[in-house]
């Protein structure tokens, strides 16, 4: 009896497993999600705007590659005409509706290669983006996605190693400070607030599902 209900379990986890991968296809994430960082500010959805720092909890995060054609132009919204999501950067690969592939794999995209965009970055735009909730409400507050620029990952990338060897905890366990570095553009940086108070970890951890499926469809 109980290797059956093993198996069962096992089973059930797979399944829920497959259900939450499907669930960034099934729904749709409005750009209104996004806390906007023009001008140096976090503008979140309801106009609201603060010169920051802000602080939440990072409950999940994703990479995601987008390549565009053509030059930037402010206020203009372009659609990316090759574009990834995914978590484990050496896995990930264009999404099937993309207009133009560029490859296979993003591991071995040309256009993902340092000194593609002629100079000495890439032509595709790597990015992170956090899904982030307030601290003192990860039950029922609004889950915002924030966009880390090219400029951003490393420091970001280094505030998320330093969490969890230093705290032994992953993102959703500490409350993390956003600022804009010194630089005249807006490029994020990230500090240690403290952790997640004991009774508000369940609650964060429940968004978990969540975030996940919100950044599954970025």
């Amino acid at each position: 009896m109980a290797k059956e209900e093993s198996t069962a379990l096992v089973n059930i986890q797979e399944a829920m497993r497959q259900e939450l991968a499907a669930l960034g296809s099934r729904i749709e994430v409005s750009g209104s999600s996004y806390i906007n960082l023009t001008g140096k500010k976090f503008t979140f959805p309801d106009k609201t705007e603060a010169a920051g720092p802000i602080s939440g909890i990072v409950i999940d995060f994703t990479n995601v590659y987008a390549l565009y054609e053509g030059a930037f132009k402010r206020g203009v919204i372009q659609e990316p005409v090759c574009k990834a999501i995914g978590t484990i950067a050496s896995e990930m690969e264009p999404l099937a509706t993309v207009p133009k592939k560029q490859a296979e794999k993003c591991a071995t995209c040309p256009q993902n290669q340092w000194g593609s965009g002629g100079g000495e970055g890439k032509a595709c735009q790597n990015s992170r983006v956090l899904a982030i909730v307030a601290a003192d409400n990860p039950k029922d507050g609004e889950i915002f996605l924030v966009k880390v620029s090219p400029t951003g990952i490393r420091h970001f990338d280094k505030y998320a190693a330093t969490v969890g060897t230093k705290f032994q905890t992953p993102l959703w366990g500490v409350i993390t400070e956003l600022s804009f570095s010194d630089d005249s553009y807006p490029s994020l940086r990230f500090n240690f607030v403290g952790p997640v108070p004991e009774e508000k970890l369940a609650e964060a951890y429940g968004r978990k599902a969540e975030a996940t499926a919100m950044l599954a469809n970025a």
